[in-house]
């Protein structure tokens, strides 16, 4: 098989030509996808590690972890005295004079800056209580849970009966996160928590989260976390309600674009109702990707069993995970004068399994659009008018060729699409090629909640679809895939996504070169590339949405 260019054998042509001659342009490289000398390595290690606990530690966290219990019950169950409405979104919020009175919470960020952040939200989910809180206490499964919203997660201690604590705080459990959303205009969120787990009665458990003072060496943290978490309680038919708060103070080091500041004073940026309808779609995807037979409502022509199904699920999680995780943006940026354009770029070179080995280029943008969400999302979903702004679908006609069922709504799906090369017929249209060898594959997952939604996609070649479909001792987690996309969120003005403006953000990854050769040459032009690549699009949608100039 002949080596297939990358962009940085190409940087001067047009982005938008010879597409097909440049599959690895977003890390398609067939030769060497499963070779086992590939330079795959070990995921990269969280920086945080446990310190040992003294009892002294042991017991200011459970005394820590059982006034939060304590507070979080008051939040709970006297909603007259503490909450009012937001005048910005009509959300639930703490009152501040009331809270004041009763809480032992001393501010932990003086400045004038600073700012607090609380909400509340509650739903009910189709999952059994006792299966939810499982995933709550395993920073992995949380991770999962949440994988629009919680970027890195660590168990750090885990703390028993056996220990000295009260006797209302059962379940201990020392973590650290890393929040992350929307956009890498929003800076993450980091926390070091205690976590504690304490049926309070028959069926009713609450699941509070609060930041401690024990000193874990981190570095100085810029949000800290006032008592927050859920009540779950135990239904009928392995339903559970869920009622939840969220309590954060801000520090003025974390500095958010203009465009998102109202949607995070709104509290819909990081708050309960975000925290809602993500565990809303996912619940609902869980009990749709536990199907080990072919539901009615998918369809395909490739997927012909329950197996089959749940790899495809599978790794379209791990490509809205990888999605997600880039968003941060938090390799070293060593070119700010693209900040300038409205393009935020990073670089890293890719060692784990899962991407293909070599440099990779991020880049991302942010913009408002005049248009409500949904309909922002309608029109990006559409096929028919993928080519007006995806660089891999130019000269192109895209069919979708499976959809799997992800959600309720029919907005939230998981599809394979294949993008034809096309021939001029005499009558001057486009017809797809009658050929499948040049045809590419793009996996796409796609939902919208209350708050906005997601289209993330991804090239692959037949090969590669067919080793996820087929198993062949592949690991889903060992296929490598470079996902790119949009996150589609309401403004923060309006109560739902059917009104309002759109907050868009485009972001690409684009595997520069598979060589460990990182010349700053390469780099400023691989960077200028994919810099004006990600500015094409955004003007080929807001032509696409008919957006003014000054959007």
């Amino acid at each position: 098989m002949s080596k297939r260019p990358t962009v940085g054998d190409s940087l001067a042509s047009d982005p938008t030509q010879h597409i097909f001659d440049h599959i690895s342009y977003y890390g398609i490289n067939p030769s060497n996808m499963f070779n086992p000398s590939s330079s795959f390595g070990p995921p990269t290690s969280l920086p945080i590690q446990p310190q040992p606990l003294s009892p002294m530690h042991v017991s200011l966290l459970s005394e820590t972890a059982a006034s939060a219990v304590e507070e979080l019950k008051r939040l709970f169950f006297t909603e007259e005295q503490f909450w009012v409405k937001s005048s910005i979104d009509g959300t639930d919020l703490i009152d501040s004079e009331n809270y004041e009175k009763f809480s032992n919470a001393v501010k932990k960020f003086r400045g004038t800056s600073a700012h607090v952040e609380s909400s509340k939200d509650v739903t009910v989910v189709p999952i059994e209580a006792t299966n939810l809180i499982e995933m709550f206490l395993d920073a992995e499964n949380w991770k999962e849970l949440f994988p629009t919203m919680v970027n890195k997660a660590k168990t750090l201690h885990v703390l028993g009966s056996e220990l000295p604590i009260r006797e209302n705080c059962n379940i201990l459990r020392v973590m650290w996160e890393q929040l992350h959303i929307l956009s890498p205009l929003v800076p993450p969120r980091e926390f070091m928590i205690v976590r504690c787990c304490q049926e309070i009665s028959k069926g009713l458990w609450i699941i509070a989260d609060v930041s401690h003072n024990v000193d874990f060496d981190v570095c100085n943290a810029s949000c800290y976390k006032r008592p927050s978490g859920c009540l779950i309680q135990s239904l009928p038919n392995a339903q559970s309600k869920v009622m939840w708060i969220e309590h954060v103070e801000v520090a003025h080091k974390l500095d958010t674009h203009k465009i998102y500041r109202e949607l995070l004073s709104g509290g819909s940026g990081y708050g309960a109702k975000r925290w809602i309808a993500t565990l809303e779609r996912m619940c609902e995807r869980m009990a749709l990707t536990s199907n080990l037979t072919l539901p009615a409502s998918d369809w395909s022509e490739v997927i012909r069993t329950g197996e089959e199904r749940r790899r495809v699920l599978k790794l379209g999680e791990r490509m809205i995970m990888n999605f997600n995780e880039m968003l941060t943006m938090s390799g070293k940026v060593d070119f700010p004068q693209q900040s300038k354009c409205g393009v935020r770029v990073s670089m890293r070179m890719n060692l784990e399994a899962g991407q293909p080995p070599g440099l990779i280029v991020s880049a991302a943008s942010s913009l408002r659009i005049p248009l409500p969400p949904v309909q922002v999302f309608d029109i990006l979903r559409k096929l028919d008018t993928r080519q007006q702004w995806d660089v891999l679908a130019y000269g192109t006609v895209v069919t979708e060729i499976a959809r799997i069922a992800t959600g309720s709504s029919e907005t939230n799906c998981l599809s394979i699409l294949r993008v034809h090369p096309t021939q001029e017929e005499n009558n001057g249209k486009l017809m797809a090629q009658d050929s499948d060898k040049d045809d590419m594959l793009m996996l796409q997952d796609c939902y919208m909640d209350a708050l906005g939604g997601m289209l993330v996609y991804a090239p692959m070649d037949m090969a590669t679809m067919d080793t996820t479909l087929s198993g062949a001792d592949v690991k889903i987690s060992d296929i490598p895939i470079l996902p790119s996309g949009f996150i589609i969120s309401s403004d923060g003005r309006r109560s739902t996504v059917e009104d309002g403006e759109t907050l868009l953000t485009l972001a690409f990854q684009i595997l520069v070169s598979g060589k460990t050769s990182t010349s700053r040459e390469v780099n400023e032009r691989s960077v200028d590339t994919v810099s004006a690549l990600i500015s094409s699009t955004v003007q080929r949608i807001k032509g696409l949405l008919n957006c003014p100039d000054q959007f």
